[in-house]
């Protein structure tokens, strides 16, 4: 189990994603937006075990916010979610410990999420 902040704009989504995640018994903060990722991580960062990071945001690129937050909070831990292909560059960023194409099922979302967690 952690605690894991889900960084989605997409409604629909988000509530989907975050319900399979609390099924794998994971306590879920969502946020639709990088200032609302922002503002969470300052009241929760010392809790959140996990980003799930999406890369299209309306207010900033998940690029940007990737940068920000492993800055501000080191020892970050971030899967990168997209529906179109990553950079690679970005795949090595050093906070990024996997990646999820959309769409993605169930069992890739909670082996990818478990195997975050224990990197």
């Amino acid at each position: 189990m952690g605690k894991l902040l889900l960084i989605e704009d997409n409604i629909m989504l988000q509530e989907t994603t975050r319900e399979l995640l609390e099924a794998f018994n994971h306590v879920v903060f969502t946020a639709g937006s990088g200032r609302e990722a922002r503002e969470i991580m300052v009241g929760h960062s010392q809790e959140i075990d996990l980003l799930l990071l999406d890369l299209s945001l309306p207010d900033i690129s998940g690029e940007e916010l990737l940068g920000e937050l492993a800055q501000a909070y080191p020892g970050l831990k971030v899967v990168l979610c997209t529906g179109s292909l990553a950079d690679d560059e970005l795949r090595q960023h050093p906070a990024v410990k996997g990646f999820l194409a959309k769409p993605f099922d169930f069992r890739e979302l909670q082996r990818t999420v478990e195997q975050a967690l224990a990197g």
